[in-house]
């Protein structure tokens, strides 16, 4: 029992890595940062303070962010 409520933390940990992959945070320090704190307080960070890259955005929309 106790196994599976770790393995089910490791994987919410890498599904918010891979949600912060495409911020100023990037993919390790989104998982770091998951394990370190919790992966619901992690996404709260990643939500609030990092914003996307603007590489993330497609081509047409990157010219309002690009001024």
């Amino acid at each position: 029992m106790f196994s599976l409520v770790i393995v089910l933390y490791f994987f919410a940990c890498l599904i918010v890595a891979f949600l912060g992959r495409k911020t100023e945070l990037g993919f390790s320090k989104s998982f770091l940062t998951s394990v370190i704190l919790t992966p619901i307080l992690s996404f709260i960070i990643i939500l609030i303070f990092y914003p996307v890259k603007i590489t993330a955005l497609p081509e047409k929309y990157r010219e309002r962010f690009e001024q």
